[in-house]
């Protein structure tokens, strides 16, 4: 029987509230301060449940580890963490030793160069020193029945306006990267791809932005969402739906950054604010994983 190992990437995984000081650490390195840390641990309890992020991937790693299975291939399912354990060279390692075969998966639509890319190439170096074959499955961004999804998704959330949805302007929002255009084109492209084809139904008017940016003199991607969002109802009062594309697993940052912060400025404003839900580890988006992964494979193999 054929062994093979799929990872999940993952930005980090909090299972209790005592790990938090640790992932603050690794992700803001010499920059971290206690007071930081605390902030940060404010924001998880307000949450009022265990981390979103971390709940939501371990359901989605054993749904497809379920469906995965045959008589003919073993397969197992893990998660591998940038900014927590398991660490994602912890975890390639030890798939290496046990798996035929690796196979890797990000989850989320959009492809970067510190992100996704950043995994590949941790799990590449680490399987070679294995000898053992790696397959990158990648961003699942263009496949089409993912889109239809986010379309399906769209489509209720500006029912929920009733006649309002005519007026309303969707902000799409995704965490910046940093640098400028020129270095994050591939990025760039995936984002802009994703939601002119997500639009194609649609007449309502829109706008790509980002968020979680850092200011000057620091160069990241731009426009703000927090900037167009106001802009927007200053030039005329009008819902707002905003739509997150890079984390359609739900995260305690993307709910302050998408949520709390757009639903301020609108309250300012006295204008409906709605935001399209994440898939999290819905019916319909584990499915959509699963032909989307055997597909890859199919294709590859």
């Amino acid at each position: 029987m054929k062994r093979k190992v799929l990872i999940l990437f993952s930005y980090s995984a909090i299972p209790q509230l005592e790990s938090l000081d640790a992932f603050y650490r690794h992700l803001l390195g010499r920059y971290y301060t206690e007071a930081y840390a605390e902030e940060g641990r404010e924001k998880f309890e307000e949450v009022g449940f265990p981390d979103p992020l971390t709940e939501v991937t371990e359901r989605i790693a054993e749904a497809l580890e379920g469906q995965l299975s045959t008589e003919d291939e073993q397969w197992r399912v893990v998660i591998g963490c940038k900014h927590t354990e398991p660490f994602i060279e912890d975890v390639a390692r030890r798939a290496s030793q046990e798996a035929d075969e690796l196979f890797t998966l990000p989850l989320t639509p959009l492809y970067s160069t510190t992100g996704v890319k950043w995994y590949e190439q941790k799990v590449e170096r680490i399987a070679n020193e294995y000898a053992i074959p790696v397959r990158h499955i990648g961003p699942f961004g263009e496949d089409e029945a993912f889109i239809q999804l986010l379309q399906n998704r769209l489509r209720r959330t500006l029912h929920w306006l009733g006649k309002e949805k005519k007026e309303a302007h969707i902000l799409f929002t995704s965490h910046s990267m940093p640098g400028i255009r020129k270095a994050n084109v591939e990025f760039i492209r995936s984002y802009e791809t994703l939601v002119q084809r997500i639009m194609r139904p649609f007449s309502q008017s829109c706008s790509i932005t980002y968020r979680s940016g850092r200011p000057a003199p620091e160069k990241w991607l731009g426009p703000d969402v927090k900037e167009v969002c106001t802009q927007l109802l200053e030039e005329r009062p009008r819902p707002i739906v905003a739509f997150e594309l890079m984390s359609i697993i739900e995260n305690v940052e993307a709910r302050e950054e998408v949520g709390r912060d757009i639903q301020t400025i609108t309250k300012r404003y006295d204008v409906p604010f709605v935001q399209v839900p994440y898939l999290n580890d819905s019916f319909e988006f584990v499915q959509c994983l699963l032909r989307y992964i055997k597909n890859a494979i199919h294709q590859k193999g």
